[in-house]
């Protein structure tokens, strides 16, 4: 298998404020490349005898990964930009395997800008997005998936998100997809020396025993992840559930129970959300994308119709609908025809204002949708909504995290490239029963071998890898 060549990082160094904008004690200016320290020697001066800055020289030499004291100064008017903090990182030991230079500031826009700009004014290129953490992927420090892995830790706003991003990042993923890959290879070895030496091994070749090699590969080591990612990805993607019904049951109400604030506005007149309203919160150390929507009836307002068809999309993408029911009032033909176009998906049957309803009124319902999971609640004095969240909760969690606290969250690219190697050893499968060509068998399992590589990085091109780290923050 001929392998693709890895781009290069360009030798150009690159500066970036690393710390997110706003105001903060501390921010960090980060320089990587050849010229980081020279450049950044220009413009770091030290106090000489006293801390007032009266007296400053500009430092000749620096110990690597020890933290300095001093100003920073326009060389052009001597003029101090700011008190920081310096720390010098030599090649090959830093994040990146170049020099690196990182400035503390205080963590105000002026300062950091600043003294960016005054960096950017010595030949110094603005990095881009990820281009750090890209410069640490392409010199070997670290494997794409551990590169992907440390935006996932960034982006993490549960426990459980960052415990697998951890895990990736210390190599988990590469490690299992390298011994993927040895498998495969056992068994291509066997088939490359049958081809080589055909006259001598095609009879010899143990064809059930390499089908079955074959299909433990995909079964036991390549489904599994699969499935993990199916069952888990909401813990780092978000999962996104549906607050829908008819106008008036409670659908803004019951967001706001959830927001603790008044995320969407409630009145008594039908059709006051017209757009779809999401928030994001955290029940259980589950990340939830909650929306409420316009609510379905029959309606002409031109810009009712378009919220009502938004809606109906958004059912058809969301992992959960909570279908809302006003239980003081008798159930309306737009009740049922909600429901049948979400009771074959996962659902829950909220009723909402319980406190006000009647008991036949309750029993009706439980009756006409007996064959869903239901929830009591009333909005207006917040009872229930506990329940509720835990009814959502064990909707949710379909699968057994003891079983799985070793188990590896991909992403939707490696998901990708591991379907792609799958199918790859599932057509090589199909051609040893048919007694096919080993050589065409030798190239599925061949291009099984490339998918894995991509995940790790091993065989990756250019363009995948500027997509890949287009979604890094800069500084990064």
């Amino acid at each position: 298998m001929k392998k693709k060549r890895m781009p290069k990082t360009n030798n150009e160094t690159i500066a970036a404020i690393a710390t997110p904008s706003g105001r903060g004690g501390i921010g960090i200016v980060r320089i990587s490349g050849k010229k980081a320290l020279s450049v950044a020697k220009k413009i770091f001066f030290v106090p000489q005898k006293s801390n007032d800055g009266s007296k400053l020289l500009q430092r000749k030499s620096f110990i690597s990964r020890k933290m300095y004291y001093g100003f920073i100064l326009n060389p052009d008017n001597k003029k101090i930009i700011d008190e920081v903090l310096f720390v010098y990182m030599k090649a090959p030991n830093s994040y990146t395997k170049e020099d690196i230079v990182e400035i503390h500031t205080h963590g105000g826009s002026a300062a950091l800008k600043s003294v960016l700009k005054l960096i950017l004014n010595f030949g110094v290129k603005t990095a881009s997005p990820g281009e750090f953490t890209k410069r640490a992927f392409l010199n070997g420090r670290i494997d794409l998936t551990q590169a992907e892995a440390i935006i996932d830790i960034i982006n993490a706003s549960n426990s459980k998100a960052l415990y697998f991003a951890a895990s990736q990042a210390a190599g988990s993923l590469k490690e299992k997809t390298d011994n993927i890959s040895d498998k495969i290879k056992a068994v291509l070895s066997e088939i490359e020396a049958a081809i080589d030496f055909i006259d001598d091994l095609e009879d010899d070749l143990d064809t059930e025993a390499l089908i079955d090699s074959i299909n433990k590969i995909i079964k036991d080591e390549i489904s599994p992840i699969i499935q993990f990612y199916e069952n888990a990805s909401f813990y780092r993607d978000g999962y996104t559930i549906a607050i829908a019904g008819r106008p008036n049951v409670g659908k803004s109400s019951l967001l706001n129970l959830f927001a603790q604030t008044q995320k969407a506005i409630v009145t008594d007149i039908p059709g006051t959300t017209r757009d779809i309203i999401e928030i994001k919160i955290n029940l259980s150390e589950i990340p939830l994308i909650l929306a409420d929507t316009a609510g379905i009836h029959a309606s002409e307002n031109p810009i009712e119709i378009i919220g009502i068809k938004r809606t109906k999309e958004y059912l058809k993408s969301s992992d959960l609908t909570l279908f809302l029911l006003d239980a003081s009032t008798p159930l309306f033909d737009e009740d049922f025809k909600i429901y049948q176009s979400v009771k074959d998906r996962k659902h829950v049957v909220v009723i909402n204002k319980i406190d006000i309803a009647k008991s036949d009124m309750l029993i009706e319902i439980e009756k006409k949708f007996s064959e869903s999971v239901m929830a009591e609640i009333s909005c207006l004095h917040n009872k229930g909504i506990g329940k509720l969240k835990n009814i959502i909760t064990e909707q949710i969690s379909n699968f057994d995290n003891k079983d799985n606290e070793n188990s590896i969250l991909i992403n939707m690219r490696q998901k990708k490239e591991l379907q792609d190697a799958a199918e790859a050893l599932k057509r090589g499968v199909a051609e040893l029963k048919d007694n096919g060509y080993l050589e065409t068998i030798s190239i599925e399992l061949k291009e099984a071998l490339r998918f894995l590589g991509n995940i790790s990085g091993s065989l990756i091109s250019e363009d995948i890898l500027d997509r890949i780290f287009a979604d890094f923050c800069i500084g990064k």
